[in-house]
Formats: structure tokens, sequence, C-alpha cells
């Protein structure tokens, strides 16, 4: 009881901070009956940008996973937690067992530490291998990534040429930075938007008496005009379930794209590029979920990861993974309390007693 009690203080403190941040970017979204309802939901779990996400002035609330429940598998992280949330660490661990971003450098207070430059000039290395983000090395939620294009004169930021003074200038600005190179993605994805990597998020879980984890959860993001060069619901991104026993792929939802009723349009064609979406297939997605149990086999530290992975021609890439995952890109398109995604988490004793 003590740990929970301490975990409901961290849990508010975040939420004191993300609450201002929250209401600037749904700022024209929300109206003032929606701010005195997700009051309320707060009572039972519920964040601000979760209850406006999970359209809780029109749903029950008792079908959602509250945000409250949603941050539980921290409570399991250990002592490797640490794997997820330091980049460069994920890539050591993880490098030797799948294709993972390829680390050039790291970013110390502004200043370079050569990981893979090979003894070239950052810029060179950059052009010559086709471009890389410049991310920080902690960062979460696809805030303050700075994507470099390379092309036949030189790398490019936002449609800029970039001088190598340039660089040195975004370079300065990280206080703790990663430059890591640009992952292909296939051409399933790459028909559908092109202008960022456009990943799956799948959740799984460890099977009872065993290391080898389970699928309980996935949803396919895509980027968008908004959001390139990140797929980030969070920054615009669109986000369809993906049924876990085909790979079948749902409607599109992004939570500022909505009606003059403020509530989400759901589309079948990406708005942007005309795509079909809703009913096409994940290629390879058999593969996929044995490639989730054979990680978890090899590398057995974790009760709970949700991974993103980007599909490629050939396999799968692992951009990043993650100790818990927020479920809003998840229950935009339904509660997921009576699902298997929520079986699991009652399962694991992530699911608790709502407090007010």
């Amino acid at each position: 009881m003590f740990l929970i009690s301490v975990a409901k203080r961290l849990y508010h403190r975040f939420e004191r901070i993300n609450q201002r941040r929250n209401e600037i970017q749904l700022r024209g979204h929300v109206s003032g009956e929606e701010r005195t309802l997700t009051a309320d939901r707060r009572k039972q779990g519920f964040s601000f940008w979760d209850s406006f996400c999970c359209e809780l002035k029109y749903n029950d609330y008792r079908d959602y996973i509250s945000t409250w429940e949603a941050w539980q598998p921290v409570r399991s992280k250990s002592a490797y937690f640490k794997i997820s949330a330091d980049k460069y660490l994920f890539a050591c661990v993880f490098g030797p067992h799948i294709t993972v971003p390829l680390t050039y450098a790291l970013i110390e207070k502004g200043k370079l530490v050569d990981v893979d430059i090979q003894g070239q000039d950052i810029y060179e290395r950059i052009w010559e291998t086709g471009g890389a983000f410049i991310k920080d090395r902690f960062g979460r939620d696809g805030f303050n990534v700075v994507e470099l294009r390379a092309q036949s004169d030189g790398l490019y930021h936002r449609d800029r040429l970039l001088t190598r003074e340039a660089l040195q200038d975004i370079i300065r600005k990280f206080s703790s930075g990663i430059i890591q190179g640009r992952l292909t993605q296939g051409r399933f994805e790459n028909g559908i938007f092109g202008d960022s990597i456009n990943t799956i998020r799948v959740i799984s879980m460890r099977k009872r008496d065993n290391v080898e984890h389970e699928v309980i959860g996935a949803v396919h993001r895509f980027g968008t005009r908004n959001s390139a060069p990140v797929d980030n619901f969070h920054q615009g991104g669109f986000s369809a379930p993906v049924d876990i026993e085909t790979g079948r792929i749902g409607r599109l939802a992004a939570i500022f794209d909505t009606d003059v009723n403020g509530k989400h349009i759901f589309r079948a064609q990406h708005p942007d590029t005309g795509a079909q979406v809703e009913g096409t297939v994940i290629p390879n997605w058999e593969r996929l979920k044995a490639l989730v149990a054979e990680l978890t086999r090899k590398l057995p530290f974790f009760e709970y990861i949700a991974w993103d992975f980007a599909a490629q021609d050939d396999g799968f890439a692992l951009v990043e993974i993650n100790t818990k995952s927020a479920l809003d890109c998840f229950q935009i398109h339904g509660g997921a309390r009576h699902t298997l995604l929520g079986e699991k988490y009652r399962e694991h004793g992530y699911l608790v007693e709502p407090w007010g």
C-alpha cells in the first residue's frame, strides 16, 4: 500500500506537469463543459489528455483502462528500465539481435562524442550514409527530433540546405543527444505515407512461468504532413488498430482529427495520400509475432514491453522499446478494458480500483 501511495503521488505530480502542455495542445478542441468533465474523470485516474482522446464525454469510462492503470507496468521495470530509457544503451543491448538505428555519435553538453564517425567529419559521415536523426538521448513522445536528409548537394533540414556551421549550431542545442542513422521502411508502409517511418506499436507480456512474451495488442502508426518526420500520435500522427491474429489493419484516427462536434473522425484512407489503410494486412505479421517471442527468450529482462517496429521488405527493424505504453493510440478506437489487452493487464495486477 505504501508503494501504491507513493506511485499515486508521482502520478499526480506528472499530471500537473503535463496538464498545461496538454491544454495548450488541445486548445480550440476542448469546450468548458469538457474541462469540467475531465476534472471529474481525473478522480477515476484519467488524465486530461486521455479523457479527450477516449471521448469520455460520450463513452462509459468503465470500458477503458485509465491513465493511472496504464502506468502500472512501471512497477516491474527494475534496473533494466535504463535499457528502454537510454537510446544508446538500447541500441547496444538489442543491436546484436535485430536491426536498430545506427548510432554515429552522442552529444554531451553540445559537444560530439564519437561512436561510429570512423574518423570522418560528422557532416560527411551523415551525408554519405543517407541522412540521420538528431534526438534527445533520453527523450520520448517524438519531441525535439531533427531530421537531416541527404541530397546530391548536401544535407537538408526542413527543405533548407545546411552548412557545416549550421549543423554545429543544431548540435550545440542538445545537452544530451544522440545522432542516429535513418532506417528504411518497406514498400507497404512507404506507399501509405513516405515522409515518416511508420511504426508498429506492439505490446507484449511475459507468459506465466515462462520468460517468452506473447503479443496482446498492436496498432500501426502513420505519420502525416503535420507530424513528419515522425509518426508519433502525440505529434498529430494517425493510429490504426491491428487484429493480432491476422495482422489486418482497421481505420485511422488521430487526436486532433475531429468533426464540427469535436468527435474523432475514423478514416479508411490516409487523408494526405489517399492510400487505402482499412482492410490491408501487415506483411510478414506472423514473422513479427515470432520475432517478439525470440527476442524475449534471448533478452529475458522484462515482464512487459511496448515495441516500436519498422517494417522492411526483408523483415523488421526495431526503433525502440518502452517499459510502459500510453494507451491513447489504442483506446481512441474503443475501450480496452474488456479486450485481451485488458485481461492480461488484470492478470498481471495492473488494473486497480479507481479512486474517488
